[in-house]
Order: C-alpha cells, then structure tokens, then sequence
C-alpha cells in the first residue's frame, strides 16, 4: 500500500466484510442484459437496508427476479439482504418534498431519492450539477451492471471518475465494495462528505488522484468511466471522441486488460463506437436503451495482458508517486 502513499483518502471503512470475487462463466449475453433492461418508470431493486432504502425511495420497485442475477458462489452476506422488503413509493414525492425553489439547484432532482432533510446536505458545485448522474438514471445504470455476465453482489467497482458520487452511492447499493477516484480537490471533499457523512455509506473508498495516473494501482471486476463530453458544444459534432486528461479514452481501456473483467463507459449518442472498437482489444457492446446517452461494454474476461516482467511493472507504478 506504500504506492498509495500521495493519494488523499477518505476515511477508513467502518466495515471489512470479506469481498469474494464471483464465478467469473457465463450466463448470459450483454445483449440479453440489455434487454432485460426495465423502462426508465419501471425500475427493479432488489431489497435495501434501511439506509440504502431512504436512497432509492423515489424508484417503482417489483420483484428482481426478471433480471435473472446469477447466485454469488461467495457464503458471505451481501450487504443488500439485510431486510426481507422493499417498498414503492409515489412519484409525486419528489414535488412534495423540494427543499429549494432556486431553479438552478439540482438538489432536488439529482439525489430526489433522499429524504429532504438528507437532501439539503448534499454538497455539489457547478461543474457537478451538470455532470453528476442523477439517482434514478444511476440505479438504471447499476442494475444493467449487476446483471453482467460473471458479475454478482460481491463484485468490486471503481468509479474512476465519482465527481460528487452520483454513480458511486448507487453502485454502494449494489455491490459490496467500490473504489471511488475523483482528480478535482474540491469535488473530491464533497465527495466524503455526501457518501461518508450524509448517505453514511461503509463500503466505500475514495481517493483523491488523476485516474490515468493510478489506473494500475486497483483491482476489481468492473471499472465505470463518465468521461468529460466536451461542454455543450459536442451535440453540434457528428461524431465525438472521448478523453481523460490527454489521454484517449481507448487508451486508459487498454491499461484496464487483466485487470478487470469490464470496462462500462457513459457516452454521448453521438459517441465514434467504430473508431473506440478498432483501438480496443476487448469485445465492445453498445447499450442504447438511455434517455440522451448510451453505455459502452469493453468486455476484457477473455483477453490476455501482454507479459511484462515484474520488476519493470513495479516501477513503473513506483514512478507514477515517487518521480
């Protein structure tokens, strides 16, 4: 953990369930992921803590079973069983309970699923309020992850670009440990505080780092990526290239080989899919079914790193904190 050494973090965990990677065969398509997907009023959860439950009580809920989750193979608990169930709440809610009537505070219509007074505490700045995904369109995006070929509750996430934690409280709900990077200083404060001491979220680790410069230091089974879209003025493009930093999108995927087994990237409608697929080495779905956006699958389960010796693996990510 000596490489973590320049990275700020937040808090410890107040839990340390053990974290059991799934059987990784497959059962099932993305493309029958996809279409398992519910429409944006019909959303499925499975069931929530208490916690967890004030999060998501904007959502219609019926039964999980129709996204067909495979088992986990791991005994251990997940941390989204621990009440038998879940409920549906009106959504009229979200009119009833506005804390502001400023029209530019996004509160209300980002993070509606809290309670107001939950609500109000929500920290964010102007960069976040229109960049951060929004709870509902966040569950819909997590739920179409869980139900990935290989995955389970007990697959770990890293949000490699949380913002405020739109994503990430979401993907909290879901599995049982995510890894949040956030490069932006200030962001990244809000960040603890929104997930730590407002959504009082356990299973989360944030770090405060450019993406691309740490993008070996994690392991996990899914890495998201929301990369900048280029303002306002990319729905004029015919087509659009993504970046994190400098770096092209294709690029950073491409360090994530043996690493994970998917990379799910958030894009723009008008997003170059054939020029991304031809730089990538994995196998490439495009999941149309969002409102004004689309999701990436590089799926990476089959596709074997290049051998590097490990002593020049350990240095190049000793230089990446000690140069």
């Amino acid at each position: 953990m000596a490489m973590f050494a320049s990275l700020e973090l937040s808090p410890p965990l107040q839990a340390n369930d053990s974290i059991v990677y799934a059987d990784t065969d497959s059962w099932q398509t993305v493309s029958d992921v996809a279409n398992n997907l519910t429409g944006d009023h019909d959303i499925e959860v499975r069931p929530l803590n208490t916690n967890e439950l004030s999060l998501w009580n904007s959502l219609t809920t019926s039964s999980p079973s129709a996204l067909s989750i495979p088992p986990s193979t791991s005994t251990a608990s997940s941390p989204t069983s621990q009440t038998p169930t879940s409920r549906s709440v009106s959504k009229s809610l979200l009119k009833k309970n506005k804390t502001t009537n400023d029209p530019n505070d996004k509160r209300d219509f980002l993070f509606g699923g809290l309670p107001p007074e939950l609500r109000i505490q929500m920290q964010l700045d102007d960069v976040a309020q229109y960049s951060v995904t929004d709870m509902k369109t966040a569950a819909r995006i997590s739920h179409f992850i869980s139900a990935l070929p290989g995955l389970s509750p007990d697959s770990i996430v890293t949000d490699s670009t949380a913002c405020v934690g739109g994503n990430t409280a979401s993907f909290c709900t879901f599995f049982r440990y995510v890894q949040a990077v956030e490069i932006d200083a200030t962001r990244f404060q809000m960040l603890v505080h929104n997930l730590h001491a407002v959504m009082s979220l356990v299973n989360v680790q944030c770090y405060c780092a450019n993406y691309v410069d740490v993008v070996e230091c994690f392991s996990q089974d899914v890495v998201f990526v929301d990369p900048p879209w280029g303002g306002p003025e990319y729905r004029s493009r015919c087509t659009v290239d993504l970046f994190l930093g400098n770096t092209p999108l294709a690029d950073v995927c491409e360090r994530l080989v043996g690493r994970t087994q998917y990379v799910v990237v958030k894009v723009p409608e008008n997003f170059d899919l054939d020029k991304f697929t031809a730089n990538v080495s994995g196998v490439v779905g495009y999941i149309s079914s969002f409102r004004k956006m689309g999701l990436v699958v590089v799926d990476y389960r089959y596709v074997q790193p290049t051998p590097v010796a490990p002593g020049d693996a350990e240095d190049s990510i000793a230089s990446k904190f000690y140069s």
